[in-house]
């Protein structure tokens, strides 16, 4: 056994995400490998990438039998009026999300032909302003590992 060296203490990078963006699997054309280690993707002609405003992304892909157990998660705070309605109506989509971690790097998750499941929950009551928290986690088992995007 070896000792896994750590990051220099003054290392430039930083962990996490900031921005989360999602497509439809049917609006992407294709996401082929584009070197040894990244993809690259298309969307479809009038497709584009929508951009989630969420906070707190966390990314869980643990390695298990033979497979990913990918999940994403973040904090949507919204009137119910305005997001309630597409909440409940992605959960009959799937999904291939874009994620933008601290160091401006993107990365693909979900692919077309494995794409992710979504869903949703409350966390706690509306404040005075009528916004209220929710959960929005999208999730799969996959033989895909999360990629970096060239």
């Amino acid at each position: 056994m070896e000792n896994l060296p750590k990051n220099d203490r003054n290392c430039p990078n930083l962990p996490g995400y900031v921005l989360l963006n999602a497509a439809y699997d049917y609006e992407v054309a294709s996401a082929p490998m584009a070197s040894a280690t990244t993809r690259s993707v298309t969307l479809k002609t009038g497709c584009a990438w929508g951009h989630i405003p969420c906070t707190d992304i966390a990314l869980q892909n643990p390695f298990n039998d033979g497979a990913y157990e990918l999940e994403i998660s973040c904090l949507l705070h919204a009137t119910n009026a305005d997001v309630e309605v597409s909440l409940r109506d992605w959960c009959r989509h799937k999904f291939v999300l874009r994620l933008t971690d601290r160091n401006r790097k993107m990365w693909l998750a979900g692919m077309p032909d494995e794409p992710l499941n979504f869903a949703y929950d409350h966390i706690g009551d509306a404040d005075a302003t009528g916004k209220r928290c929710y959960r929005l986690r999208f999730f799969r088992s996959t033989t895909y590992p999360v990629f970096p995007l060239e």
